[in-house]
């Protein structure tokens, strides 16, 4: 039996997933949350061997999710559904430790294969993803500003764009004001974002919130 929990603020996500789920007699839903704290929770009370994670929840951001879940629970599977294009975070989600990238845009109907083919140890990966990872050859030149930032830099790069304060920033990943404050400098000096408006403007442009 593979046991998912489903984590998506939508209820009628949950709804759907729960619905088509049950449909399968070797998928149990063993639990819904509606945040990544919630999740963190749930985990520690509710064994479970893959986790459908949405990448817009309040809190956490998706890539602190997944790093906290790799090393707490190794051997369980994350397997990230949402509505945001493949080109904008799927390579990053995956290389942070995400097992497959479910685009809700497409449906649920091939959400249950994408569960067992986690569950396997495999990658789920859409064709149009799998499209956009065989053409990515873009040079650093040609790359969009975001896409020269390092994971962490990226991370507090979504924070910032959220319109968190350096202080918030730092309780979120557990570094100092100092240590984010760096961290801004160099996502300043990659992107040429100067403060909060311009980096929140470019990410809602690019679809990055």
């Amino acid at each position: 039996m593979i046991r998912v929990i489903t984590a998506d603020d939508h209820s009628l996500v949950r709804a759907g997933v729960r619905y088509i789920m049950e449909k399968s007699p070797d998928i149990r839903v063993v639990a819904e949350v509606d945040s990544g704290a919630n999740l963190l929770a749930e985990l520690k009370k509710t064994p479970c061997d893959v986790v459908l994670l949405d990448v817009m929840m309040p809190g956490k951001d998706a890539i602190t999710l997944i790093s906290e879940i790799k090393i707490r629970y190794p051997a369980l599977r994350v397997l990230i559904i949402t509505s945001l294009p493949e080109e904008e975070n799927a390579l990053r989600l995956l290389n942070a430790g995400a097992f497959g990238y479910y685009n809700k845009e497409a449906g649920l109907a091939e959400i249950v294969n994408a569960v067992r083919l986690v569950h396997s140890g495999k990658k789920f990966i859409s064709p149009r993803l799998a499209q956009f990872l065989a053409q990515r050859s873009l040079s650093e030149d040609e790359a969009l500003a975001h896409e020269l930032l390092s994971d962490r830099e990226y991370q507090i790069f979504l924070l910032c764009a959220q319109g968190k304060t350096l202080t918030q920033i730092g309780e979120a990943l557990c570094l100092s004001i100092k240590t984010v404050s760096t961290y801004r400098s160099r996502i300043a000096v990659k992107t040429g974002l100067k403060n909060t408006s311009q980096i929140t403007a470019y990410a809602i442009k690019n679809k990055l919130i």
